[in-house]
């Protein structure tokens, strides 16, 4: 790309700009390292020797993406709410952001993630309590060791199941990993064709793109739980057509606070985006929320 030399608001500092694509992790680092590449989204894997090196710069930026476990609600004993609730209090979050993230994650059980319109600290949170979540498979009527059958993986994700996996095993829930090529994995997860699934999704934008994972019209797209509740549907009509925003995030509170309160999902934590650039390149020390970046605004030093 060349820059525009009659933008405006101005002429751009930096006047010739080339993306690249570099799937993998390792050669993307190394690419930083050598100069090959400026700027780049990177894995926190790679974080300890991109951090070693001072002539490259780390930022940390929070999105609402969210790694989460799935159940589908049209199978038993997911259409138990203390079931699910019960696999909610089985995952220690706290664990699973450090081996799955490096620690780059922020831990929250609620889909709407802490800095997105709508999230509220009296919504329900679910922490690690192993004795709970046995508590309430008793009440559930589950007689333990039981079999949940299997967790539905893409080769991505084959990390979070195994520590799910460990964490649900503790409380007498037991099942196996299944790791299928994306696009069998991607058909199985629109189809319903499981019973429990881990992935990572974004809907961001407007807090009201939630609606893809809670109400009728999506299931089969994004509504991946397969949850169908008048209620719900009807609490995301209103919040669209709600122009008084004190009225709306009222609205958005009785939506996250039943999601919580039937745990419609079993979400892990929101993973924080990470970029990597040349120290002499000089870039914007806040991003905004969702990690947009402006290359406009860059400029060597």
């Amino acid at each position: 790309m060349e820059a525009n030399e009659d933008y405006y608001r101005g002429a751009p500092e930096i006047k010739n700009l080339t993306f690249e694509v570099i799937p993998d992790a390792a050669t993307k680092a190394i690419s930083l390292q050598t100069g090959e590449v400026n700027f780049a989204e990177v894995d926190s894997s790679v974080l300890p020797q991109l951090q070693a090196n001072p002539q490259i710069k780390i930022a940390e930026v929070e999105t609402s993406g969210f790694a989460y476990v799935s159940m589908n609600l049209e199978k038993e004993p997911f259409n138990d709410p203390k079931v699910r609730q019960a696999i909610n209090y089985a995952i220690d979050r706290d664990n699973l952001v450090s081996v799955c993230y490096d620690g780059e994650a922020e831990v929250n059980s609620n889909i709407c993630a802490k800095a997105r319109s709508g999230y509220s600290n009296d919504q329900p949170q679910y922490t690690y309590d192993p004795e709970k979540a046995k508590e309430l498979l008793a009440e559930a009527g589950i007689e333990t060791p039981y079999d949940l059958g299997e967790i539905l993986v893409a080769e991505k994700y084959s990390n979070l199941a195994t520590v799910i996996q460990n964490d649900l095993k503790a409380v007498g829930l037991e099942m196996e990993i299944s790791v299928k090529e994306f696009n069998s994995y991607i058909s199985d997860l629109t189809s319903g064709n499981y019973g429990i699934i881990a992935l990572t999704m974004t809907l961001d934008g407007d807090t009201q793109s939630l609606e893809m994972a809670f109400t009728s019209d999506y299931i089969g797209t994004a509504n991946n739980a397969r949850y169908s509740d008048e209620k719900m549907d009807k609490l995301f009509d209103e919040a669209r057509a709600e122009t008084d925003n004190d009225k709306r995030l009222d609205i958005f509170d009785q939506i996250f606070t039943k999601a919580q309160d039937e745990a419609i999902y079993a979400v892990l934590c929101n993973p924080l985006t990470l970029y990597a650039y040349n120290a002499d390149l000089t870039c914007p020390e806040e991003y905004p929320f969702e990690g947009n970046y402006y290359v406009y605004d860059f400029n060597w030093a």
